[in-house]
């Protein structure tokens, strides 16, 4: 244990430290390289995911490819890093944490063992020293002094032992280990650089595959460069077009100053549509209008409205994905609010709901959207009529008898009635139709005539009966004043309609003693209006005869069909 042997293991030993050192940075690089590949592959992930929607590649499928390209090479990446983390960072750790902590960890023994042994030579040399006087004056204590020194001796060759074996096992340790360093750090670089050139290789080989498909995609995006240049042109010349219209009036917002605009000049205006959008050819018109809320308040809200083929729909706004729905066109009607407070507003009339109230921004507006509805219902009613007609049977030879007999409603004289109720054997217009259908069916069972297809029993009880008749028994005691006219509003025939029916205030009144006995009479003798008297009178239709026969039985043994029809249609079984 010379200090030439001591200089050349404090020399070792110094090394250790300083590539633990070493080590420790390296590895601390590495984990951040490690960690921000990772982040890399989950982002090229991502990225790969996202560019593969369909409204990307439809675009542009160059995307899709460069979407597959990036997860092949994700994993190329995933491969790298397991190469990177397995090969170089776990071998170069494992030298830090096993090897060269075992050397300072013997370092340190082989010190102890080396105190040990220095300190008992020492006191085993002290001893010898005190023996030598102790012989020379020949104390009594003698052999007291070689007992302690053999004990002395004995530790001394143990702790001897012990610092020879440490300071082998260290410097044993520190040549495998300066070997082994070499061969560790030498295969974790040659690793890391053939990962690295693997990844990069694989990488271009990947890409290669694709060189063709981006010089095509450089190509068509050049042809899109220079079309999308021409069409920005386009757009500026509108837009100046559009600033000299405006500067010199082609946009009037009243209808009257449109008008005289239209006569005195003549101007061809600039429509804007984007290419990219195509128009829905079902769509016969759409725009704003404004229409009242259904709530307390009843505000007027300005809504998108589209008249799409056999529908009206509207839009509250533009989150709205699904229109609400307004009325079907095949049973409509339109006309124009004759209100001064009211103005541009007009009505759609349908037998399905009450009438529906629109206002337009201007006159011109208005009588665009009401020739539209029209011409929609009119298409729908010629292709109902077209679907219809193959199936029409005998009975439609009557349906003119009817209405030459029936030329005007029922209930407001409006011309041109198609409509009827089949159980009160009326004609009617599709306005009062609506107000009809929401009487109930126990009061009235409205269908069309251009629509439907009666029964030729029906259509029997209708000539049978027919407006005039009808209005005898439930207009007998109607002042003609009282009567409302085509042109009334839609609640004067509502509430006018409610009284006829629902109140019976206008009933004609009979002096009878026995309704019972009218009631079979009625039907004995077939007198039809008789007894359509007696069911809007609210008899028991379930009464029995005094020989114990129902009405039915007495209706079909002594009456025509079109009372046992009448009957019927009213709830008799």
């Amino acid at each position: 244990d010379s200090p030439m042997l001591r200089r050349k293991m404090y020399y070792f030993a110094s090394k250790v430290g300083t590539l633990k050192s070493d080590l420790r940075e390296l590895l601390k690089c590495g984990k951040v390289l490690w960690e921000m590949g990772i982040r890399e592959l989950e982002g090229m992930a991502a990225m790969a995911t996202s560019l593969d929607k369909p409204s990307l590649h439809n675009k542009a499928p160059l995307m899709h490819d460069l979407s597959q390209t990036l997860k092949r090479l994700s994993h190329l990446k995933a491969e790298y890093l397991m190469s990177f983390s397995n090969d170089m960072l776990i071998p170069l750790g494992k030298l830090l944490k096993n090897d060269i902590k075992k050397a300072i960890s013997m370092q340190r023994e082989l010190e102890r063992a080396r105190d040990v042994y220095e300190t008992l030579e020492g006191k085993y040399v002290q001893h010898r020293r005190s023996k030598g006087i102790a012989s020379a004056i020949k104390t009594v204590g003698r052999s007291s002094h070689e007992s302690l020194e053999d004990q002395i001796l004995a530790e001394l060759q143990s702790a001897k032992g012990r610092f020879e074996l440490a300071r082998f096992n260290f410097i044993q340790h520190l040549n495998q280990m300066e070997s082994k360093k070499k061969i560790i750090l030498l295969s974790s670089a040659s690793n890391g650089m053939e990962a690295y050139l693997s990844f990069f290789a694989e990488g271009y080989k990947l890409f290669k595959e694709h060189i063709q498909l981006v010089k095509e995609a450089k190509l068509i995006e050049r042809k899109d460069v220079e079309t999308f240049d021409a069409q920005v042109q386009q757009w500026n010349e509108k837009r100046i077009m559009l600033e000299s219209q405006l500067h010199r009036g082609a946009f009037p917002f009243n209808s009257k100053q449109r008008i005289l605009e239209t006569m005195s000049q003549n101007i061809e205006k600039v429509t804007v549509q984007s290419s990219k959008i195509e128009r829905d050819p079902s769509i016969i018109h759409e725009g704003y209008l404004y229409k009242k809320s259904s709530n307390v308040r009843k505000k007027w809200k300005r809504r998108w409205f589209v008249l799409r083929g056999d529908e009206l729909r509207y839009y509250r706004s533009w989150k709205d994905f699904v229109a609400h729905s307004v009325c079907d066109m095949l049973l409509s009607t339109v006309r124009q609010v004759n209100n001064p407070d009211l103005r541009c507003c007009f009505e759609i009339i349908s037998p399905n709901r009450r009438p529906y109230m629109l206002q337009a921004v201007n006159e011109n507006d208005m009588k665009a959207w009401m020739e539209a509805i029209r011409r929609a219902t009119e298409s729908q009613l010629v292709k109902q009529q077209q679907r219809s007609s193959l199936s029409r049977t005998g009975e439609d030879d009557q349906i003119p008898l009817l209405l030459a007999t029936n030329d005007t409603c029922a209930e407001c004289r409006a011309v041109g009635p198609d409509w009827v109720s089949i159980n009160l054997g009326v004609v009617i217009c599709i306005e009062c139709s609506g107000i009809h259908r929401s009487l109930g069916t126990h009061l009235s069972k409205v269908r069309s005539l251009g629509l439907d297809r009666l029964p030729s029993s029906q259509v029997q009880l209708l000539r049978r009966l027919g407006n005039d008749s009808v209005n005898q028994v439930f207009e007998n005691s109607l002042d003609s004043s009282e009567k409302p006219t085509p042109t009334e509003p839609q609640e004067v025939k509502e509430k006018f309609i409610r009284k006829k029916y629902e109140e019976k205030k206008f009933l004609k009144n009979l002096d009878i003693k026995c309704v019972k006995d009218y009631l079979f009479e009625s039907i004995e003798s077939d007198d039809i209006q008789s007894v359509l008297w007696c069911i809007a009178k609210g008899v028991n239709l379930e009464w029995k005869s005094d020989s114990g026969l129902t009405v039915m039985e007495v209706a079909e043994a002594k009456s025509s069909p079109e009372c046992i029809e009448l009957l019927k249609l009213n709830g008799v079984k």
